[in-house]
């Protein structure tokens, strides 16, 4: 039996399903991850109804017991902007990667997500990245403990620079550290990243700091994903992100 319904989501993803019809991949608040089929939407990217990153009010249908179909969309937003550079593509790329391959889909990260795409239109996007990968750590419990070493529970003295444990995924004091100091993390780098996992994201960018030491803070949170996140991501692996 059909069944008809309408919710808020955003298209995280978008792939092609034979000629003519595509695939898309939505994050809803209420009903997590959706795969829907859209019809004939392959045929025209100029007319296309359903624009990667569009958020909206979606209208579905359910076909038996696994299809779902995508019959229209109100967008509210369409995020149109992050097609204008390579660096906000990869970052929202990864964003969407991040999401579809832990399946973390309740209503949190459906506002992390759509909340850091809004802000990253007028803000720089390296400081929105580290905002949306340092939340996502927390949620997905790779972001470890920023004052003690989680794996000798020794506090930090606000000095030190932190090395990385591949046993537990995470930061570490330099006597656990088991890379051999290749992925380090100083003091005030530190101090920066704990200031954004414990701030909402309007206080996180308003942070005095240059953008030039964002970006390195950015690099280094990138290489703990490709250390310590349990799958291979592609986004990172094909150089997207610079």
């Amino acid at each position: 039996m059909d069944r008809d319904f309408k919710s808020l989501a955003i298209i995280i993803k978008k792939e092609k399903k034979g000629e003519r019809n595509g695939l898309l991949t939505l994050l809803s608040p209420d009903l997590g991850l959706i795969k829907a089929i859209s019809y004939g939407s392959s045929r025209s990217p100029k007319g296309d109804r359903f624009p990667l990153y569009a958020e909206g009010l979606f209208s579905l249908s359910k076909k038996g017991e696994n299809a779902i179909y995508v019959k229209d969309v109100e967008i509210l937003t369409d995020h149109d902007w992050v097609k204008t550079s390579l660096d906000k593509i990869g970052w929202v790329t990864l964003f969407s990667e991040l999401i579809i391959l832990s399946r973390l889909c309740d209503s949190s990260i459906y506002s992390l997500y759509t909340s850091v795409l809004d802000e990253m239109e007028s803000n720089n996007v390296d400081r929105c990245a580290v905002y949306f990968i340092s939340h996502f750590l927390l949620v997905e419990g790779l972001s470890g403990d920023w004052k003690v070493c989680h794996m000798c529970q020794r506090e930090y003295r606000d000095d030190e620079i932190l090395g990385f444990s591949t046993l537990s995924g995470t930061a570490c004091c330099s006597n656990c550290d088991t890379l051999s100091s290749s992925l380090i993390l100083p003091p005030n780098a530190r101090r920066y990243i704990m200031y954004v996992s414990s701030s909402d994201i309007e206080t996180s960018l308003s942070y005095k700091i240059s953008d030039e030491f964002v970006k390195k803070i950015s690099h280094y949170l990138v290489r703990t994903l490709e250390v310590s996140f349990p799958a291979r991501l592609k986004t990172i692996e094909s150089g997207l992100l610079g």
